[in-house]
């Protein structure tokens, strides 16, 4: 969905029961501009076949992939989350453990879109299926 001047995005998912992977795989997020030069997101991996599963904070600026461990989930479990994108910080804030990046100011496009769930098998780019249950998603 196309959005004009995105800052914040809220929302709510449950921790799906996912194959074992050492990528992050990508839950929800944002973009201000392209996809793969300005965005903040919120992604899941899990390391093998237990109900625990790692959340990350990532981003691409100019291209390249950045992110920042936020916390452990248990499959089932509901998290609520607040991601944000501001001139100079990207945060993510899921149950109250926040998680941020500062960077040196700069300028980013006034639209951007929403980004959905997606996830690649490790070292490879074939995309496999993911789903994640996100609900009410709000953006500003």
């Amino acid at each position: 969905m196309l959005i004009l001047n995105p800052r914040i995005m809220t929302f709510k998912f449950t921790v799906p029961d996912m194959q074992p992977s050492e990528g992050v795989q990508k839950i929800a997020g944002f973009s201000r501009g392209h996809h793969h030069t300005d965005s903040v997101r919120i992604g899941i991996n899990r390391s093998e076949d237990t109900s625990t599963c790692r959340l990350f904070l990532y981003t691409y600026l100019n291209g390249k992939q950045i992110s920042k461990y936020i916390c452990e989930v248990q499959v089932g479990e509901v998290c609520h989350v607040t991601l944000k994108m501001s001139r100079y910080e990207y945060y993510c804030i899921v149950n109250e453990t926040a998680q941020g990046f500062t960077f040196p100011s700069r300028r980013t496009l006034p639209i951007g879109y929403t980004l959905g769930a997606y996830a690649e098998e490790d070292y490879t780019r074939v995309r496999v299926p993911f789903e994640v249950d996100v609900k009410n998603v709000i953006v500003v």
